[in-house]
């Protein structure tokens, strides 16, 4: 059974490269091994009830990817000119 994370994890990645539309709760299914036998949408289901919900999931974990990747990172150079160079570095890596 794929766990709620993995399928995030993937539905974000999916999103990255192809956009929202791109992502369903039957490639999602496919995508995370789980076996074709199975009702493919029910797996996704049984972690998220409505896409609204997978898709705010996906945001959230975004925005957690990024705060690690780049304000996190700034935030431990002091304040100043500094911090803002680090920021940027990051921010531009992490395009």
């Amino acid at each position: 059974m794929a766990t709620k994370q993995s399928i995030v994890v993937r539905a974000g990645e999916i999103s990255a490269h192809e956009g929202f539309e791109a992502v369903t709760a039957g490639r999602l299914t496919r995508e995370c091994g789980v076996s074709t036998i199975v009702n493919t949408s029910a797996e996704v289901s049984t972690h998220f009830a409505t896409d609204e919900l997978l898709q705010q999931s996906i945001v959230r974990s975004g925005a957690d990817v990024f705060r690690k990747a780049v304000t996190q990172p700034a935030n431990a150079v002091p304040e100043g000119i500094e911090r803002l160079r680090t920021l940027l570095s990051h921010r531009v890596g992490y395009s």
